[in-house]
């Protein structure tokens, strides 16, 4: 789907989430997941001229600091990915309850990508 609207010219931004370390998704998620499909699009999007940013909401105790050197590993050259600091709260499971990253520790996340990637935000 996301191939037809780019080569038919009906998007001029898209924003995909990378949950997590690419290969680490059958881990996380307890299935045997084909992670291509997911790949391909992260390729496509890469690839083409459209306007992008990847974007990922970090948890403490669910990502590491070298997870998401590995995921800017991956996406080495996009034009924007964004460091979502997890916000307590509004969730559809009640009982989630982990902690936010410091503002201190977003940005050692920051300064660890700069050889990865030129335009890193970090969204608090």
């Amino acid at each position: 789907m996301l191939k037809e609207l780019i080569e038919q010219n009906l998007v001029d931004y898209v924003a995909m989430d990378i949950k997590h370390s690419i290969w680490s998704f059958s881990k996380i998620v307890w299935l045997d997941i084909d992670e291509n499909p997911y790949l391909d699009s992260i390729k496509l999007i890469m690839s083409s001229d459209i306007d992008h940013e990847f974007r990922t909401t970090i948890i403490k105790w669910i990502h590491s600091s070298s997870d998401i050197t590995n995921i800017a590993k991956y996406i080495k050259w996009a034009k924007k990915y964004c460091l979502q600091n997890y916000r307590a709260g509004d969730t559809l499971d009640l009982d989630f309850e982990w902690e936010s990253f410091s503002e201190k520790e977003l940005l050692k996340f920051k300064d660890n990508l700069i050889s990865y990637l030129d335009n890193i935000e970090i969204r608090n």
